[in-house]
């Protein structure tokens, strides 16, 4: 069984600079409404028959000019005018980092959605990670909006999640998801599997893992604000790796076994 959530980092930049320190660079940033004004935009228009580049316009970043205006009037221009190419001096954010979590603390792999949390990119997640060699397809996956992600299996038909159990976290389906969903209170409910369930009626797994795994996680937006996608994503994947180093050790110190689990027709605590 596998836990699913994602750590945003599309904040407002006014809740950034809540989080950041005194003494961060970061912290003067400029407003929400003006996210461009400190971006130095220039224009360069290319030569039809010499190839050469030259500049046609500066924007000074200390205007906080919208180039709204701008664009519209060059789209109406005469479409004889050669192509002109816009330099980018500014960070491309993306907007979350998407964590699959045992629930024995485990994180079995990091996602980066640059755009948006859809369903659809987090199913192809799911489908690329245990598709690979040696790796072990899980039983259950739990996901905060899995209601969602189980129509889109049923609507495209993906066999790869046929015979997978796909809840939402006990807390989320208590509390954000409406009882007149028929679907989400029928197949995505973790009370109508009983292997998650033990003698007593109680949740065997903690079904919140992902969220407090999210709390470590997010220790690490500030220091990998600046870094470059190489170091981002060498930083994140090292960190990870130490911490399962952690967790295993720690399992290992409890009694557990994580690598072999006993085998029993009855829940197994990893």
């Amino acid at each position: 069984m596998i836990h699913l959530d994602g750590l945003h980092s599309s904040k407002s930049r006014g809740q950034r600079q809540k989080l950041a320190r005194l003494d961060d660079a970061l912290a003067t940033q400029p407003p929400v409404d003006h996210p461009d004004s400190y971006d130095g935009v220039e224009w360069f228009e290319c030569h039809a028959r010499t190839d050469s580049v030259r500049i046609v316009q500066t924007i000074k970043a200390s205007t906080g000019v919208s180039d709204l205006a701008s664009s519209s009037s060059r789209s109406t221009g005469n479409s004889a005018e050669p192509a002109k190419i816009k330099a980018v001096f500014r960070r491309h954010r993306t907007n979350n980092e998407q964590l699959v979590v045992r629930p024995c603390g485990i994180i079995n792999g990091r996602s980066t959605m640059y755009h948006h949390e859809a369903i659809s990119n987090v199913l192809v997640m799911i489908q690329q990670l245990y598709s690979l060699a040696r790796a072990h397809k899980p039983q259950h996956l739990i996901y905060d909006s899995n209601c969602n992600a189980l129509r889109e299996v049923q609507c495209r038909h993906l066999s790869f999640f046929q015979d997978m159990g796909m809840c939402v976290d006990a807390f989320h389906h208590r509390t954000k998801h409406k009882v007149t969903d028929t679907l989400c209170q029928e197949k995505c409910n973790m009370r109508a599997y009983p292997e998650l369930l033990d003698d007593d009626g109680k949740f065997y797994f903690n079904s919140s893992i992902a969220e407090q795994t999210n709390v470590w996680f997010g220790v690490f937006h500030n220091i990998c604000r600046e870094m470059t996608p190489t170091k981002y994503d060498f930083f994140l994947d090292e960190m990870i790796l130490r911490c399962n180093r952690v967790t295993l050790a720690t399992l290992q110190a409890c009694g557990k076994r994580p690598y072999h689990p006993p085998i029993s027709t009855s829940p197994v605590s990893t």
